[in-house]
């Protein structure tokens, strides 16, 4: 009677808890299917949007011969479409939960109604609670991971055969494990001796390696064809790697599974239920060490997403065809993306199998006391690290102002400055990219313990001797770089350098090329520039260089005789018609400054004045105000002075007056 009695109570327990759990399981139906409808409609836009990508993107794939072709980055919605699927899957996983927590509670609740601890089938009824606890919760943990219900809820990129198989096999292994495990102890508990459960222990055990092994062998192709990837993988650079495991692996689980049971089976009594112990604790760091991943390179992929999606392959159609990338710009950012996802892959890598061999037995921790080899290695890593994002940081920082400035002035049209800078560029990188790698080489050879001194004295030698025995080329480059960057000087200005003038043609980082109006070609090395006299205007027609403003001379020489307001007049009148003419209104900018009389003498009257106008029309104002005045003159009968004309001017005798005799002196002899 009183084991009916406990058998009794064991099945109104279990069939209590069993009914609150499928009543609640059936009565958050509802919220289950919303929460997929939802996450199913979230991926289908997601779909359809790649879709509508590829289809819009497909003219504008084919990248010019002359581009370099970007690095391989991650697929953009690798770890970020996981992370986009993480709240629903989490929000189902946690509904699924609520459930077996009310078959637990309901559980526990009965059993200390029906006596608690002390009762004789308390023991046996939790030993079966646990088993079906731990069961669906690994099975829970299981569907977050690979769901069957499809990619909408699915924390790994797999297909739906794989997670149906992945579900179907390790549902089986772990009912096998855990309640093969739970009917050991039961016996043990029910009067059974130690031997029978060793034996049935080692049954199971049995049980669930025989599975493991067919679960191996039907798995095995595919396992090697995803285990030898594709050439478009981010680790194609390990195909030889890959390759040997992809064709040993099968050889390989099988050795370690046997290998493991053999030596289970020969083991300690309780060795099966360490096994699954540390299995579950493997099992926990895996699954964790997925969930961190996705996490952290779902929001690195996050933050590069918005640039993949405008590079090349993913342009959108516009009225005029496909909007332009920066397609440098797009493969500095895949190559970043690159890098950053496979050192941060690396760094979660290492960690969960330093947790798993502290979860293993092995002391990883003492690994990084202060003073140990792991403490210096990690700390030397560390501080490598920091240098090199520093350094990127500096890197771009220094590429985004040189961006925007070319921007800035592309835009408001001095095209002549932005092509300068856009010259200057590559050597600007180039030397950045020089001062920033020894600074990065010396740090880190620092910091694993190199003697840096000795290569810091050879480079100042060097320095000095190179400093010696090039000043001049030197002198060139570094004057050249600084009128450059002050745009002090571009083609097509008539300037004064060295003692020649000439319309500049050709700039370059050390000479720079001079055309004379004889046509000789000047070529005249920085190095020699002390002064540079710039008219700030091209003499070329065709030039559009707009460097500010010039000033068209008025100088007029007329005779001593001429009518000074006549003179003015005609001036003023010349300026006047000037600025009415459409082909000179927009060089000049403002109304003349007639300054009046400048010079005076007895054959010239000179008048002074200006035009302002703009830099490139100085010489097409000056000229035609010459022909206009010269023409308006002539008209006017107002006669320019000849410098070449002499006047001679004569005056009369000057009368010679008698001297009277001084009295009382004695006349003169001859």
């Amino acid at each position: 009677m009183q084991v009916l009695g406990g058998l009794w109570k064991i099945i109104a327990v279990l069939g209590a808890a069993l009914f609150l759990e499928w009543l609640l399981h059936r009565g958050l139906r509802g919220p289950r299917e919303r929460v997929e409808q939802r996450a199913a409609s979230r991926q289908n836009a997601i779909d359809r949007k790649k879709e509508k990508a590829s289809l819009g993107a497909a003219p504008a794939i084919m990248p010019s011969a002359a581009t370099p072709a970007a690095p391989p980055a991650p697929s953009a919605s690798h770890h970020w479409s996981l992370l986009r699927r993480f709240p629903f899957a989490l929000a189902h996983w946690v509904l699924e939960l609520i459930s077996l927590a009310a078959f637990m509670a309901t559980a526990m609740l009965l059993l200390n109604i029906f006596g608690g601890r002390p009762a004789v089938f308390h023991d046996m009824t939790l030993a079966i609670v646990e088993a079906y606890v731990t069961t669906r919760l690994v099975l829970s943990v299981v569907h977050l991971m690979a769901s069957p219900l499809g990619q909408k809820l699915r924390l790994m990129h797999i297909s739906d055969a794989a997670a149906a198989y992945v579900n179907r096999w390790l549902r089986r292994i772990i009912i096998v494990a855990v309640f093969g495990t739970a009917v050991a102890e039961l016996a043990l508990h029910t009067g059974g001796t130690r031997d029978t459960h060793i034996a049935l222990s080692k049954l199971v055990g049995l049980a669930v390696h025989i599975m493991l092994l067919a679960m191996v062998l039907r798995s095995r192709k595919a396992t090697a064809e995803a285990i030898r990837g594709t050439a478009g993988d981010n680790w194609s650079g390990l195909f030889g790697l890959r390759e040997i495991l992809a064709d040993s692996w099968p050889f390989v689980a099988t050795f370690l599974i046997v290998a493991a049971w053999l030596l289970w089976s020969a083991g300690a009594e309780n060795g099966f239920q360490r096994v699954l112990y540390f299995f579950a604790l493997s099992a926990t760091v895996i699954v964790g060490a997925s969930l961190v991943s996705i996490f952290v390179l779902g929001a690195i992929d996050r933050a590069f997403l918005a640039d993949r999606e405008n590079a090349p392959e993913h342009r959108a159609p516009t009225a005029t065809g496909y909007e332009e990338v920066d397609e440098e710009e797009v493969a500095t950012k895949g190559t970043y993306h690159l890098l950053i996802y496979r050192v941060v892959s690396i760094l979660i890598g290492t960690g969960a199998f330093i947790v798993l061999l502290q979860v293993w037995g092995v002391d990883t921790l003492s690994w990084f006391e202060r003073g140990s080899v792991g403490r210096r290695v990690a700390s030397a890593a560390a501080t490598i690290a920091i240098t090199l994002a520093l350094a990127a940081s500096a890197w771009e920082a220094l590429n985004v102002v040189i961006s925007r400035r070319i921007d800035r002035w592309t835009d408001v049209g001095d095209t002549a400055r932005a092509a300068r800078l856009r010259t200057l560029l590559p050597m600007l990188r180039t030397t950045l990219l020089i001062i920033i790698g020894m600074i990065v080489l010396l740090a880190a050879l620092h910091e694993l313990g190199i003697t840096i001194a000795p290569l810091l004295a050879g480079a100042s030698i060097i320095g000095v001797a190179l400093g010696f025995g090039s000043q001049k080329l030197v002198q060139d480059f570094i004057t050249g770089i600084f009128l450059l960057m002050e745009n002090a000087i571009q083609v097509g200005d008539f300037i004064t350098v060295a003692g020649v003038s000439g319309v500049v043609e050709h700039l370059s980082i050390r000479t720079v090329r001079l055309r004379a109006s004889d046509g000789s070609l000047h070529v005249v090395p920085f190095s020699s520039v002390s002064t540079v006299t710039n008219a700030f205007g091209s003499v070329s027609a065709a030039s559009s260089s707009h460097r500010g403003i010039g000033n068209a001379a008025i100088r007029v020489s007329v005779t001593a005789d001429s009518d000074v307001d006549r003179v003015l007049a005609a001036i003023r009148s010349v300026c006047k018609e000037m600025r009415s003419n459409p082909q000179l209104n927009h060089l000049i900018l403002a109304d003349p400054e007639i300054w009046g009389v400048d010079h005076v003498d007895g054959s010239i009257i000179t008048i002074l004045g200006q035009m302002q106008t703009l830099d490139k029309g100085r010489w097409a104002v000056q000229r035609s105000f010459n022909r206009r005045i010269l023409e308006r003159f002539r008209e006017s009968g107002i006669q320019f002075s000849d410098p070449q004309q002499t006047r001679v001017v004569t005056q009369a005798p000057i009368p010679v007056m008698p001297i009277a005799p001084v009295p009382g002196a004695s006349p003169k002899t001859e």
